[in-house]
């Protein structure tokens, strides 16, 4: 009796541990689709962005209640706590200055955050969402460099149908989608030949080399062993994309890998450190000159960026502490004649939310930053660092990628302990003394380990 109620058990733990990678696997797609989709533009799909954000709140909701009501324990350390308090009193402070969209931060803001945050907290180890993400990723950019040549390059593949262009202001006016998985959205003009770009299912070049980005560099430097073929589809894919920000994002990310891999190269940049971070500038300044100065759409994005960063600068400057409201265009436009949609990400969300939102990024970063040259473990600042400057160059103020990133820098504890686990798992319970001292893990490792 006794050994099939432990055989009920185990396979109650497997079958939870099935249902809760699924549930990973829903709410990260979401986050990556809600990125700057095209289907909630499209005129003919009844798919909407408020639907997606309602699925992504239902989603995450079930997953941290489900878990609490199986396991009913949180993985999170004593000093995290800390940290979350933090990041919680800053944003309940900013919510009452607050005057502007205060019902879209509540709800899209404030209280989605909360549940991601329980939701990361339900995994012991917190990476292997970085590891789903960094999955679903890997399959979207195969297909789009399929769907990339078969359809824009090739013309192999047939149209579905076409739709007007009903978001940006860029050719073409009317946009061609292949199977609803590529939308032929942007292309760009290199001495004078047209190019058109990666964009996958997304609105642009820019949003979906985002999340192309961050799955390179979550592969990167969250991953202890990198997988090859992963870094080299991401890079091929963000080469295609024909973005600015992924070919600045690439250089600094190999430049770092190489300098880890290679001892030459290591010992070589320890050594003419500052020689080496200004040869990687230069090449950097050379990505966007390259750009600036052989596409007209370049000179254009150059000088609207600009534009938009000084006009957030001075927008903050009159509202340091509590920022000028959230998401407040229009506070920003007053700076400046070029009042299309904001061009940057950071600065805006700078401006938005001042200093009290910026320390939700700030506060985390500056303490993993001492945690890591304690520890001599810098791999989590590189992605912090990197993923930052990807988020100042574009704008996901509005996305739940940027959500989940602060939830997981306030959450994860990369230099600590990983949290206490308030009871044991019914399979646990029948296990004998020895048994348990033979396998203390078995029956909770479980939680992002067995399934990626």
């Amino acid at each position: 009796m006794t050994e099939t109620r432990i055989q009920w058990n185990k396979a109650g733990e497997t079958a939870g541990v099935i249902l809760f990678a699924a549930l990973d696997y829903l709410i990260l797609f979401l986050i990556i689709a809600m990125t700057g989709n095209a289907w909630v533009y499209d005129t003919k799909t009844e798919i909407t962005q408020n639907l997606m954000f309602g699925w992504l709140q239902r989603l995450v909701f079930t997953q941290a209640v489900l878990y609490a009501a199986v396991y009913r324990r949180l993985w999170i350390s004593k000093e995290r706590y800390i940290r979350l308090l933090i990041g919680a009193a800053a944003i309940l402070t900013f919510q009452h200055f607050n005057t502007v969209n205060r019902a879209d931060f509540r709800t899209r803001y404030m209280i989605l955050l909360l549940w991601i945050v329980l939701w990361i907290g339900t995994h012991k180890d917190k990476t292997v969402l970085w590891k789903r993400f960094v999955n679903i990723f890997a399959v979207v950019a195969a297909a789009s460099l399929i769907w990339y040549l078969l359809g824009p390059v090739l013309h192999v593949l047939p149209v579905t149908y076409e739709t007007p262009r009903v978001w940006g202001t860029w050719e073409p006016p009317v946009i061609k989608n292949y199977q609803y998985l590529f939308y032929e959205s942007h292309f760009s003009k290199i001495f004078g030949l047209k190019i058109w770009r990666n964009t996958a299912f997304f609105t642009e070049g820019p949003m979906y080399n985002m999340g192309l980005c961050t799955a390179l560099i979550a592969e990167m430097f969250m991953e202890e062993k990198p997988k090859r073929w992963k870094l080299i589809l991401f890079s091929v894919t963000i080469l295609s994309t024909i973005s600015t920000t992924g070919m600045i994002c690439l250089a600094a990310a190999w430049f770092i890998r190489l300098a880890q891999t290679n001892k030459k190269v290591g010992t070589v940049v320890k050594k003419y450190l500052p020689v080496a971070l200004a040869i990687l500038a230069a090449v950097m300044v050379g990505l966007l000159l390259l750009k600036l100065y052989t596409t007209a759409a370049g000179k254009g994005s150059t000088r609207i960026r600009l534009r938009h960063l000084s006009a957030c600068w001075k927008a903050f400057k009159t509202h340091k502490f509590t920022g000028c409201g959230w998401l407040n265009a229009e506070a920003v436009w007053q700076y400046t004649f070029m009042k299309k949609g904001p061009s940057i990400g950071l600065m805006y969300f700078v401006s938005s939310g001042g200093i009290l939102l910026s320390s939700l990024i700030l506060v985390p970063v500056i303490q993993d930053i001492r945690e890591a040259f304690t520890e001599k473990k810098y791999n989590l600042i590189f992605f912090e660092g990197l993923f930052i400057m990807l988020f100042f160059f574009t704008q996901i103020c509005n996305t739940p990628l940027l959500w989940f990133f602060l939830a997981y820098i306030h959450t994860a504890d990369h230099f600590g302990d990983a949290g206490e686990e308030s009871e044991e798992s019914p399979a646990e319970e029948e296990k004998s003394p020895a048994e348990k001292e033979k396998s203390p893990a078995e029956g909770r490792d479980h939680r992002g380990r067995k399934i990626e």
